[in-house]
């Protein structure tokens, strides 16, 4: 299976490429279980429209349609009438497509190919096949198809050439020459995890340097690239060298006003606690105690420096968050304290409650669970 930490970067990745906010809510995914799809083509079009004389960004526009979608099957009823009704809509026939591409994706997973089970790809081609005719349909639908070529490009990472994917940058461009999302995209389409490499990255940022692009823009690659070296340096043993690239994820964002990501601090943090700096270590938790994680993982990395520190009030609290998001370390290691007991958090032994999470953690595949429930008659 794929290390959360390989997962991690393209987290990293899609973090810096859709810093968006949240400006229409859920208000266009009420508006398409409600059938009201006058108002989703009045309030999407209005946004197609103002991308198209420039009033709008790239990320304003695709923020729009995001707010669409839900990871579930059961909502192409609500796309299929959509489009029935409106049948030559841009904004409809781009919208299912996307629907259906996104489906695939959940369906794919976040392992690498070679570790997705065959009929999780089946699922995806399968919808990827729905997604294809829209998103291709809806290029002749209006004057800048740009989210179209955007969608376009990540059905192709799932399942494309690299002529493909080259063909979706090279069309975007040509549509919108100052883009920066279909830029993005196309760089996480070069890092190691979707079959590129780092020198691919480099290349692909050298190249976009030379075209009409902002600082900013170049300061995301950089963002992604840093994340991407980190990880290589990490497998490859080096942990100085991948303290240093976190740190300089860290020094980017800064630039940009913002928190570096949830896997950038972790990153930055477990480093910096390998190589007994404690004090970077720590600056990396404060970081995070700022912002609202959902992660499993992040929080378990949390919680094992917590550990180290011997601060267990702070690692039982994000230990027991993470074991409640599914991370199979974290529920091995609440149910084995909970098993036990622990003094420094108050902690009773209650072994039933323990080998309960315990047994969630062994349905995950994790080892060290599945030979306490042999050592204890779980």
């Amino acid at each position: 299976m794929q290390s959360p930490a390989r997962i991690a970067i393209a987290l990293v990745s899609l973090a810096v490429t859709f810093k968006l906010s949240a400006a229409l809510g859920t208000q266009p995914l009420t508006w398409l279980k409600s059938g009201q799809y006058s108002q989703l083509e009045a309030s999407l079009g209005s946004l197609q429209r103002d991308y198209e004389s420039g009033k709008i960004s790239d990320y304003r526009l695709y923020e729009g349609f995001r707010d669409l979608y839900e990871d579930r099957a059961e909502n192409a009823e609500h796309f299929d009438r959509w489009v029935q009704a409106y049948p030559h809509s841009y904004v409809a026939r781009t919208a299912r497509g996307a629907y259906y591409y996104r489906l695939a994706a959940y369906v794919r997973g976040e392992d690498l190919i070679s570790h997705t089970p065959p009929q999780r790809i089946k699922g995806m081609l399968a919808y990827l096949v729905q997604a294809r005719p829209d998103l291709r349909a809806s290029l002749k639908m209006t004057a800048k198809p740009y989210l179209s070529t955007l969608y376009l490009l990540n059905v192709a990472r799932l399942a494309g050439s690299a002529d493909e994917k080259r063909h979706w940058l090279d069309a975007g461009n040509e549509i919108d020459p100052h883009n920066e999302l279909l830029r993005l995209r196309y760089l996480d389409c070069l890092t190691p995890r979707w079959g590129g490499s780092l020198q691919m990255m480099r290349a692909f940022r050298a190249e976009t340097a030379r075209q009409p692009v902002s600082t900013g823009l170049l300061r995301r690659f950089d963002i992604v690239i840093h994340a991407e070296t980190a990880q290589w340096l990490k497998e490859e043993g080096d942990r100085p060298g991948a303290f240093s690239e976190w740190g300089e994820v860290l020094k980017l964002s800064a630039m940009d006003g913002e928190l570096p990501s949830d896997e950038a601090l972790i990153g930055y943090a477990r480093s910096a606690w390998e190589l007994h700096h404690q004090a970077e270590a720590d600056r990396g938790l404060r970081l995070l105690a700022r912002k609202q994680i959902d992660k499993g993982w992040v929080l378990s990395q949390m919680g094992w420096i917590y550990v180290q520190e011997n601060r267990m009030p702070e690692a039982w609290a994000v230990l027991q968050r993470a074991a409640s998001l599914n991370d199979p370390w974290a529920q091995f290691s609440v149910g084995k304290t909970t098993y036990l007991g622990c003094a420094d958090i108050h902690l009773q032994a209650d072994q039933r409650a323990g080998l309960t999470w315990i047994r969630r953690s062994a349905d995950q595949g994790f080892a060290e669970a599945k030979a306490f429930l042999l050592a204890h008659g779980g």
